[in-house]
Parts: structure tokens; C-alpha cells; sequence
């Protein structure tokens, strides 16, 4: 039961928590200071993280491309299900 839904917890995590994070890192990107260390490290991360959740859209989509003739497959339904839940197949 756990295998299936590895991927599809994550993909959940991503989709929910996406605007939030993106408004917080592009924010962190405005108020960029690099006086010191722990700041420069927090403004790499910061980028980082706002470029990771900037791709990731690209990412899904890309995979839901390259795998629509799987998505009534009810094993890839179950790993990735929550990429296109709600969404008509026809």
C-alpha cells in the first residue's frame, strides 16, 4: 500500500503548498542582502527552492504528456493519480 502512494503524497505536498512557497521565496528574492554568510546561504537556498517550484509545473505536465495513453492504468492512477485528479480523460 505504501508504494503506491510514495509518489502521489509528494506530488499532494507540491500542488497544495505551491502558491505559498512561491509567494515566500519570490519575496525572500526582493529582500536579498548578502553582508554575510548565513545570508548568502539563505539567499542560494531561497533561489533554489523558487526555481524547484517554478520547473516543477513543467515537470508534471511533461510527464502527464509522455504518459497519456497510461493514465487510465489504475497502477500509474495510484502512483500519480494526483497529478490530473478531477481533470476529464476524454
Amino acid at each position: 500500500m505504501y508504494k503506491g502512494f510514495k509518489y502521489n503524497s509528494t506530488i499532494r505536498f507540491f500542488m497544495e503548498s505551491y502558491l505559498s512557497v512561491v509567494l515566500s521565496t519570490f519575496l525572500g528574492l526582493v529582500s536579498i542582502k548578502l553582508s554575510g554568510a548565513v545570508q548568502i546561504v539563505a539567499s542560494i537556498l531561497v533561489l533554489f527552492i523558487f526555481l524547484a517550484f517554478v520547473i516543477f509545473p513543467f515537470v508534471f505536465f511533461g510527464m502527464l504528456y509522455k504518459h497519456k495513453k497510461e493514465l487510465d492504468d489504475p497502477s500509474f492512477d495510484k502512483k500519480f493519480g494526483a497529478l490530473y485528479q478531477g481533470l476529464r480523460m476524454d
